[in-house]
């Protein structure tokens, strides 16, 4: 990879049971990001640049996940995110 080339980052709860979010519902479970690292993705995430507050929980390792996507992979849907509250 070239120095401040960008791939595409899959941000996720570790575990949907634990709640993390000030709010319980209408809160965003995942997000794909153009970033630079992983460290670039969080805190992009963070930033909450949909509009939403997102508040931290995207820079903590131990509640979220933060992985590159590939090309590579088997058939199907890469992500459907949906939480109705």
């Amino acid at each position: 990879m070239k120095k401040n080339e960008t791939r595409l980052y899959l941000l996720r709860p570790i575990d949907t049971k634990v709640m993390p979010w000030k709010d319980k519902y209408d809160v965003t479970f995942g997000l794909i990001v153009r970033a630079i690292s992983t460290a670039d993705a969080r805190a992009i995430a963070s930033r909450g640049e949909s509009g939403e507050s997102l508040e931290d929980v995207w820079l903590d390792r131990a509640l979220t996940s933060c992985v590159v996507l590939t090309e590579s992979g088997p058939r199907g849907v890469v992500m459907v995110d949906f939480h109705a509250g």
